[in-house]
């Protein structure tokens, strides 16, 4: 008789909210890389680039075997044979002895086949030049050691905090110095001024120990002298 319908359920107009997402780990942050200090960290600070060395330098503390008196200056005098000499730490004389053992630049060496730009040119600017080419040779970190600042000596340059040369001149490095190839130019006119000056020097000393010659007032002061005396003065 009286049946009613069920209700009827009508779904929520207010849609069901979506799961929050769980936090996820915060981004690291990555520092940038600190700059390489100048010279490629070179301790002199000097920048010869990525071709080239630190500087061509001798290490003070570097002796063949554990003799002392065989450093790189005992090395400069006969390079053929000491520079493939090493030390008891197993150095070689010519990675320690970088101003002493390393080849010369060379003097036939070019950019490419530009005969204007040779080492010397290299030498102005080597962290740019140091990796230029010669039309079908070598390139300039090869051809020209000196002026792209020894390149095999960089590693143990940087190793043993190397700065600059250290060893004491003596007159046998510097004579040999003087029978350089590269020096001979300038070779006579140096010996030229030593000897001029030395000779200057020597002069010197000799007027000063000379005795003195005696002068026109001498005389005339010894004869006031005595006849003062005899004046009873």
């Amino acid at each position: 008789g009286n049946c009613k319908p069920d209700p009827v359920v009508l779904p929520d107009d207010k849609p069901t909210p979506s799961p929050t997402p769980a936090p996820g780990p915060s981004p690291k942050h990555t520092p940038s890389p600190t700059p390489t200090p100048g010279g490629g960290g070179c301790p002199n600070g000097k920048d010869y680039g990525s071709h080239g060395g630190c500087g061509c330098i001798d290490d003070a503390a570097w002796t063949k075997g554990s003799d002392a008196s065989k450093g790189c200056s005992w090395a400069a005098k006969d390079t053929a044979k000491a520079c493939g000499k090493k030390s008891d730490s197993g150095d070689y004389a010519n990675i320690a002895c970088g101003a002493t053992c390393t080849a010369k630049d060379s003097k036939s060496w070019t950019k490419a086949s530009d005969k204007s730009r040779g080492c010397a040119w290299v030498a102005g600017d080597p962290a740019n030049r140091c990796g230029k080419k010669q039309d079908g040779g070598d390139y300039a970190y090869h051809a020209c050691p000196h002026a792209c600042g020894c390149p095999a000596s960089k590693k143990y340059v940087k190793k043993h905090n190397l700065k600059s040369y250290s060893i004491k001149p003596t007159f046998t490095s510097f004579a040999a110095h003087l029978a350089d190839d590269d020096v001979v130019a300038v070779r006579v006119p140096i010996l030229v001024a030593i000897c001029v000056l030395a000779g200057i020097g020597l002069g010197g000393i000799a007027t000063l120990l000379a005795p003195k010659k005696a002068t026109e007032r001498e005389p005339l002061l010894a004869a006031q002298l005595a006849s003062a005396k005899s004046l009873g003065v």
